[in-house]
């Protein structure tokens, strides 16, 4: 009985050194793994965590935070065409890495972190990484740790080579493609394979060695002139799900998570909670999450004249000082709970980009969708939400104000897509544990196993050319033509001695 007690009761028997490193400036990406973090120290684990956004909570008194907030401010400075739909899927890899990896380097060279890596002696018994910049792979040689890598979404076929996930072209696809349909031809088919192959000779012979460079300035030579993530990443944490990811296989490194950035429900402001009680003809919300930004543009003042043509009330996140009219039914906030606005029973539609985490909300929330998608994952996680019925796509750069008016009055009032969204919900949340639960256990189980060796999959320790057969294939070829090249001189020596 004393040993049930002990198990049940009590929150962690070890604890250990943990650092985390979280660098992408959006709070969306953030609160997924807030409550690791936080879970973490309350489980009695030393925890320092390098964040854009910090907990700022006194409470945790093993939790260090190193702020690099600045980062937000670095949004600006993203590929200028990162919005357009006018580029091709070479360029959408080519334009993710490398803003990656300019995050990387004004984080590791800033002084909060710089000080960071001078004032700590002491190694670590697990580093928990984002699982987008390959020059902190450096970290597990600096402080001889293991690392569990974390997204907040899905990831690049790059990234799961590096546990050894097997990865389709054309069944998986990488996350920022616009190529969803099941049925693709064979040239959309060849395409997918071209980028597969490209990305990871980019990614080999380019991202990697930059990545090392920058490393071995920053953590200092010791670290090597390569970047072997293979050997140093043992656990692959992803925030997807089964409603907009496909099922796929995975190697037991890899685990799904998904809801981790939901949070409880909490109190309205006096002012929201009002304007939504007296919104009886019900409301719209709108917001375009922490990335996508159209305040002064010609698409954000479309968007603004479609909205305010709808017959409900409509509570927008934006810049207020950037808006030219006093529009009657609509209330503007720079920042919004928007959880809390989801859950409230008058909110009939919401209006987003399509981000995962948003998509996660409002389905949790009962509350259909009308989608204008912008970037990386965001096309795809529309795809899947028109496809399930739960509500209805726009392209943002041809909409007019009636085509979104319009959207928006026949989801809110077609009663077929909240009740798909209820049968939708059903499926999301059905999970036999709290995602946050079992990210930590496997972290725990990462450290008590000293790495888990034993979950590394064989695809880790063979090159591309043997994973893909093309040595058993050169054989083949290689021995089909030796055979036709001798028939070809038997038939000719036979016909001349004829």
């Amino acid at each position: 009985m004393v040993c049930l007690f002990l198990l049940i009761f009590l929150p962690c028997a070890f604890s250990a050194r943990i650092l985390g490193v979280f660098l992408f400036p959006s709070y969306s990406h953030q609160k997924v793994f807030q409550p690791i973090w936080r879970d973490l120290s309350l489980r009695g684990h030393d925890v320092t965590v390098c964040t854009t956004t910090p907990l700022n909570d006194p409470n945790l008194t093993n939790l260090t935070e190193i702020n690099i907030s600045f980062q937000h401010d670095n949004t600006q400075h993203a590929p200028p065409d990162f919005l357009s739909k006018e580029i091709n899927m070479f360029e959408d890899f080519h334009n993710i890495v490398n803003y990656m990896d300019f995050i990387a380097a004004t984080a590791l060279t800033h002084p909060s972190f710089k000080n960071f890596l001078e004032t700590c002696a002491e190694n670590f018994d697990l580093i928990i990484l984002e699982c987008l910049y390959p020059v902190l792979y450096g970290l597990s040689r600096k402080f001889q740790a293991p690392i569990a890598c974390v997204s907040s979404l899905g990831a690049l076929t790059v990234f799961q080579d590096v546990v050894g996930n097997p990865s389709h072209p054309t069944l998986y696809r990488e996350f920022f493609v616009t190529l969803h349909h099941p049925d693709l031809d064979l040239w959309h088919q060849s395409e997918l394979v071209l980028l597969n192959l490209w990305s990871r000779f980019w990614y080999e012979f380019v991202v990697l060695p930059r990545g090392a460079v920058l490393a071995k300035s920053v953590f200092g030579h010791e670290i090597g002139d390569t970047l072997d993530g293979e050997k140093s990443v043992k656990l692959f944490l992803l925030n997807v799900n089964r409603v907009v990811y496909h099922p796929r296989p995975n190697v037991p490194a890899v685990l799904e998570l998904g809801q981790m950035g939901l949070k409880p429900k909490e109190t309205l402001r006096e002012d929201l909670q009002t304007f939504l009680d007296q919104a009886k003809s019900g409301v719209v919300y709108f917001s375009l999450g922490t990335l996508v930004h159209l305040e002064g543009s010609s698409i954000g003042r479309t968007i603004l004249e479609g909205l305010a043509r709808v017959p409900y009330k409509v509570i927008i996140k934006w810049n207020c000082s950037t808006l030219l009219h006093n529009y009657t039914n609509i209330l503007c906030r720079e920042w919004l709970p928007q959880t809390q606005i989801l859950e409230h029973p008058n909110l009939k539609v919401f209006v987003t980009q399509g981000g995962l985490q948003s998509l996660e909300e409002s389905i949790s929330a009962r509350v259909p969708l009308v989608a204008l998608p912008f970037l990386v994952d965001q096309p795809m996680n529309v795809y899947k939400l028109v496809k399930q019925g739960i509500g209805k796509a726009l392209n943002p750069v041809t909409v007019t104000p009636d085509e979104l008016k319009d959207c928006v009055v026949e989801v809110a009032e077609n009663r077929t897509y909240r009740d798909r969204v209820v049968e939708i919900r059903g499926v999301l949340l059905d999970k036999a544990t709290v995602s946050t639960e079992k990210a930590i256990w496997w972290m725990e189980y990462i450290i008590r196993h000293k790495g888990a060796p034993h979950l590394r999959s064989l695809n880790v320790d063979i090159s591309w050319f043997s994973y893909l057969l093309g040595d058993v294939i050169a054989l083949f070829v290689v021995g089909l033509a030796s055979t036709c090249l001798c028939f070809y001189y038997l038939l000719k020596l036979f016909n001349y001695n004829l």
